[in-house]
Order: C-alpha cells, then structure tokens, then sequence
C-alpha cells in the first residue's frame, strides 16, 4: 500500500490510521500527535492500519500546520492548532508533488514583493524664449483664456482639493466618493479599521470582521496596514497578510476584510 496518516502510541510504539481512537495495545491514541508513514515499511510497528483507505491533508493557511483525515467529504473546518479557519483544499497524502505546490504557494503569498526602482527625475523644462520688443505704442493681444480642466472620467477619482499631500482616502471597491480619508499627522500612531472602529459604518453588522481587524499608519511618507491577529484574515489584492503581519500600500490597493467572496472590500488612493 502507499502512504498512510498515523498516530503514534506514546506506550508500544505502534503507528495506527487516524480513524483508531484505541491503540491495540490499549492506550488511548493523542489527537495531535499526527504524521505521514509508508505502511509497508512499518514491521512490527504497525498497528491498525486500513490498507484500502485514502488519506488526506490540509495546510492551515495561517500557521501551516498540516491536518489529516480519512475523507475529502469531511474536510478540517478550523485548524486546531492555531483555530483560523483558512485552511487549503484537502489533497492525498501520496501525491506529493500537490502538496509541494501547496507550500510554496503559501510561502510565495508570505514573501513581499521588491519595492519598485524610483522613477528618474523629470527633465527641467527649457527657459521660455524672450518676448520680442516690436517699439512703443505696440500692444499686445490679450491673451486666450486659459482652458478648463477636464471632468474626471466616469470611475475616476474624485479628490477633493483641499485633501493634505499625502493623504490616504479609502473608496468602497467601485465608489467614487472617498468613505474615510486620514492625513499622515492622524496616522502616526496606528488608526484601527473594523467593527467598532474607522469603517464601523460599512462593518459594524459584518461579525466576521473583527472590532480592531486591523490598522493604518503613515511612517516616512509611507502608509502601512497591519493584520491585528484577526480570525478570517486580511488581504491586499488577494494575497493573504499573515497574522500580525505588515504591508506597504499603494494607490489602486483592495484591501479585504476575510477570506470569504462577499467579504467587505476597501479601494486606496494615496494623494502624492
């Protein structure tokens, strides 16, 4: 047979599938104490084991734990190790190049992306040319006037005039009017974005939002969003913010409050 997910008897040394309970030398089997073995190879160490099952496991998205179990039906609703409940589809225990993706697909979303090369300094625009001198008595057409700024386009921005250099405005996904708008002198010390804080307005009904899910903060010209430990994680374009973690942000940046499909969404503007 292939592999098998197995508990480990802490008396005789047995290695049983994880649908025993009861070692066959009586002890009760720990419910965490979970790992992946080739039952071929166990000898005298193999207990009871179902041969005909297929096993399972699940990443935990949040702290990586890996989670067994006999069934693709009845996957892990929530990680026990660490009680998020964002865990990865359940893949065999036997194909193990799917679960290698898993990882590195974790890993890939945990490391930040190189900050971008700072744009070249714009030319200085040439000197204008002199005004001709045509003699006295010479006057001078008026000149035209100048002509309006344009509308902003439909889905545009609608920044008011009088927002600080360097503000940070928050839109709903496909607003055009601006639902909060901090300067970087509101946000030196961490402003709190959830239920019962900036936002609570859109998020105060939404219990999957934590009440300080996570905050804002300007630092040397730039604006930083911090996951605060919530439950159904934050995300800036769909990439995942580890618990406790940070991330620089941009102007054209969703960030979204959990993990499900309806989850609140908020647009950044950042006025440069």
């Amino acid at each position: 047979m292939g592999k098998a997910a197995c508990r480990k008897c802490d008396k005789c040394g047995r290695y049983s599938d994880i649908t025993v309970d009861i070692c066959e030398c009586g002890a009760k089997l720990t419910e965490l104490a979970q790992t992946v073995v080739d039952a071929g190879r166990l000898g005298d160490k193999k207990g009871s084991i179902n041969e005909s099952c297929s096993y399972y496991v699940q990443i935990c998205v949040s702290c990586h734990e890996k989670l067994y179990s006999a069934s693709k039906r009845n996957p892990f609703i929530t990680c026990y190790k660490c009680k998020t409940t964002m865990l990865a589809e359940p893949v065999e225990v036997d194909d193990e190049q799917a679960i290698k993706q898993k990882e590195q697909e974790l890993l890939d979303a945990e490391m930040p992306k190189p900050a971008p090369a700072p744009k070249p300094a714009p030319k200085p625009a040439p000197a204008p040319n002199p005004a001709p001198s045509y003699g006295a008595g010479y006057r001078a057409a008026k000149p035209a006037p100048a002509p309006k700024p344009a509308s902003s386009p439909k889905g545009g921005s609608s920044r008011p005039k009088h927002r600080a250099t360097n503000s940070l405005a928050l839109f709903t996904e496909n607003g055009l009017a601006p639902i909060a708008v901090l300067s970087p002198e509101q946000a030196i010390s961490p402003v709190m974005m959830g239920r019962d804080s900036l936002l609570s307005d859109y998020l105060h009904n939404d219990k999957r939002v934590g009440r300080n899910h996570c905050s804002l903060m300007c630092n040397n010209s730039k604006w930083f969003l911090t996951d605060n430990d919530s439950n159904n994680g934050t995300f800036v374009n769909n990439k995942y913010i580890k618990r406790n973690g940070v991330t620089v942000l941009k102007t054209g940046d969703l960030i979204k409050f959990g993990h499900d499909p309806d989850s609140f969404v908020a647009r950044v503007e950042i006025d440069e």
